[in-house]
């Protein structure tokens, strides 16, 4: 098998040609000679060139192309360096100083590669040094000491051998402000040729920068590889066709993209037909001219009575079918079905034996089997062989028919195993490249399509490869969702001191409290380790929330009636009722905070504050402008705004009486449950608990997400009370206290 070449583009255009142009010409030999001159190739890039510049620079690389193939080599001189003197004299101009264009072209035939290049284009070789990729420069390889008044646009001729399994990489400068040659040198030579430029293609499409970005792959097999035939991989503008063995100069080479001006397109125009000239598209604006112009014949003249005369045969013969089809089957039917009936008429005469016939009908059944039997015994031997052989052949058929219509699915399951597999890994690859650009909302999506991908597979034939993915999965989702798992410890068991759980943690001094609607006050000192039930002297089953003034003298509760107030001194252990006045008679008080001596209430539609007096909180007034959906809020906070949280994870914010636009970013999965939240003036953070997820959402007040905290022990936890500066959160779950780290 002779080496073969395989060659892969990749072209992203963008929006602003004159900030970024990228000419990416691939050109074909159609004609013995010129499969002698091999393959030309060319990648420019023209950066802030006016209109007048992109069209000069077209026209330049558009005369090297069409020169290359007219022009013999000479003695002491081959093609490529006959044209560029030449080029250098013509295109003088667009040698200016700073010159906006780095380009690179050259040729590859017979295993040899020769190239020039002006400015600074990307040239890598990827060479095999033992068992291993080595990588070299060609640019930096073959730039040396320039004259400055030297302004020659192509000042040397590089000339090389490409070897089995290389890789020859060529692209435009601003493709390394993205991929580094190391980086560059892992997606190449880990992978075929057309993965690494659909990878690339992909990942700076999504940058949406409006820079074009252009290049090549090439790949030389090694002999002993027996591969198809090698395409190319193009974007959707272009058309994408075979390349053939390039270093088999006598076989037909297959078709590969070249500009749209090259005029030597050996298509055949069918007999009779006069071939068109190609159409020359204007050179100014185009970011990428992949094929020769086609040649369309003149248009046929339609014989319109002659296809309506075949039309009509057609429709005849077709009707004739139709119609013998379904006679053949309404007699096929009504002698299965009259069979049928018969047979059930025989069956009902045995069963229930009609007229006394049952003894004739089986007395009929019976001579006949004696007589089917008769015939089968009198049969010639070689007949039976013959019936017993084909029966046997049938039976074989069926069985290979169908063992291959089942090793069919099993290959074509595989196959889409593997394809999947291989998506998985791509869109693996391009997630962890978004997240090097703190592009997370690109790497979120990338893994929410792998995760669907995988979920689809069937794991128990691949475990392997499965887990393997899985693994790689959940750890780029923790760095996408800026998760981190820790593991809580238990400060104390809750459940033996009371039959009703504690639900709902306060914090003040050196103890933590709990609460439920079914508990009375329970408490944890941190220092003496000590928990225990804190005796009640009121009329109370249970409280459903509570709140603290920063001064931490007091706790007010709201007692499970969900109107009147409870007061607890934790100096002196004394409980004491307090009056508080709603203004909505009968309405339910959702949730409670006391900030600045005063109490803020939250009902269905408003939040009222009520000033302090004597007996307790006077007549609530009413906070809100404008009334707000508040009917599933569960609790309240105030750091100088106020914070709302829902059960379903809705997070609303109020300033001076009116609700501010705040939307949650960055976060995944979304908030759609919580059970408590904590902020306060000095603290810099919103700290959201969701027992549901097992996690706890650390947010800036500006709505963006800093970190997720997930431990097995948050499961179904309901309370939470935090401490910022030793950044750690105490947290009820099931009746437990528990200690968690938030770094």
């Amino acid at each position: 098998m002779r080496p073969v070449l395989q060659l892969h583009e990749f072209f992203v255009e963008g929006n602003d040609p004159f900030a970024s142009h990228v000419l990416l010409n691939i050109t074909e030999p159609s004609t013995p000679e010129e499969m002698d001159k091999g393959y030309f190739f060319a990648v420019c890039e023209i950066s802030g060139g006016d209109n007048k510049y992109i069209s000069r620079a077209q026209e330049m690389v558009d005369e090297i192309e069409n020169s290359y193939y007219e022009t013999g080599d000479e003695a002491d001189r081959n093609s490529l360096e006959i044209i560029l003197d030449k080029i250098n004299q013509q295109f003088m101009a667009i040698a200016k100083k700073d010159s906006p264009l780095n380009c690179a072209l050259g040729a590859i035939r017979q295993g040899d590669v020769i190239f020039s290049f002006c400015g600074q284009p990307q040239m890598l070789l990827f060479y095999k040094h033992r068992d291993q990729y080595d990588k070299m420069d060609l640019i930096a390889e073959n730039t040396g000491d320039e004259n400055p008044e030297d302004r020659q646009l192509f000042s040397q001729i590089v000339q090389g051998k490409i070897s089995a399994n290389d890789f020859f990489y060529v692209s435009t400068s601003r493709v390394a402000d993205y991929f580094s040659h190391d980086r560059l040198q892992k997606i190449i030579s880990s992978r075929p040729p057309r993965q690494s430029a659909e990878h690339l293609q992909k990942v700076l499409s999504e940058l949406k920068n409006n820079l074009s970005f252009g290049g090549i792959i090439i790949h030389r097999e090694s002999e002993g590889d027996e591969g198809v035939m090698p395409k190319i991989s193009l974007p959707k503008k272009g058309s994408v066709k075979s390349l053939a063995n390039l270093f088999h100069t006598e076989q037909n080479t297959a078709r590969i993209l070249s500009p749209s001006i090259f005029p030597r397109l050996p298509d055949k125009a069918p007999p009779g037909e006069e071939r068109a000239l190609p159409a020359r598209p204007a050179p100014a604006r185009l970011a990428h001219l992949r094929q020769h112009a086609s040649r369309t014949a003149p248009a046929k003249r339609i014989d319109y009575s002659a296809a309506l005369r075949a039309l009509a045969r057609g429709a005849a013969a077709f009707l004739r079918f139709l119609t013998n089809a379904l006679i053949w089957l309404a007699k096929f039917f009504i002698a299965v079905f009259a069979g049928i009936g018969k047979g059930l008429g025989l069956i009902f005469i045995v069963a229930i034996n009609y007229q006394n016939r049952r003894g004739l009908v089986l007395g009929h059944y019976g001579r006949q089997w004696r007589a089917y039997k008769d015939f089968i015994k009198r049969m010639p031997l070689l007949t039976k062989i013959l019936i017993a052989t084909g029966f046997l052949a049938a039976i074989g058929l069926v069985a290979g028919v169908s063992y291959l219509k089942m090793k069919q699915k099993q290959d074509n399951e595989e196959r889409a195993a593997k394809s999947a597999i291989e998506t998985i890994r791509g869109q693996l690859t391009s997630a962890e490249s978004a997240l090097i650009y703190n592009n997370s909302a690109a790497a979120l999506g990338q893994l929410t399509e792998a995760e669907a991908l995988l979920q689809k597979l069937n794991c128990e034939k691949k475990p392997g490869e499965c887990g393997e993915l899985k693994s790689q999965l959940d750890a780029l989702f923790a760095k996408t969702r800026k998760e981190t798992r820790a593991r809580a410890e238990m400060l104390a068991d809750w459940s033996a001191l009371s039959p009703g759980l504690a639900l709902k943690l306060v914090a003040m001094n050196k103890e933590i409290f709990g609460y439920g609607p079914t508990t009375s006050l329970l408490y944890y000192n941190f220092v003496s380790k000590e928990s225990a039930l804190v005796p009640g002297s009121l009329a109370v089953n249970g409280f459903a929330r509570a709140a603290a003034p920063k001064e931490n003298d007091f706790i007010a509760l709201l007692n499970d009636d969900l109107k009147n107030l409870s007061v607890f001194k934790p100096k002196d252990r004394a409980w004491q009722s307090i009056d508080i006045e709603h203004p909505s008679a009968g309405a339910a008080t959702l949730a409670i905070s006391v900030y600045n001596r005063r109490m803020y209430t939250v009902s269905d539609k408003q939040i009222y504050r009520h000033d302090g007096i004597r007996a307790g909180y006077g007549r609530g007034k009413e906070w809100l402008s404008e009334p707000a959906e508040l009917s599933d809020t569960i609790d309240l906070v105030i750091d100088g705004d106020l914070w709302t949280l829902s059960k379903t994870g809705r997070l609303q914010k109020f300033t001076g009486g009116k609700k501010q636009a705040f939307e949650i970013t960055g976060l995944n999965p979304a908030l759609d449950s919580a059970d408590d939240i904590w902020t306060y003036t000095d603290l810099n953070y919103l700290y959201i608990l969701d027992g549901a997820r097992e996690r706890i959402v650390l947010l800036g007040k500006d709505g963006q997400l800093q970190r997720q905290i997930t431990a097995l022990e948050l499961k179904g936890a309901t309370g939470m009370a935090v401490d910022e500066t030793n950044m750690s959160a105490i947290f009820v779950s099931q009746g437990k206290l528990y200690q968690i780290s938030l770094k």
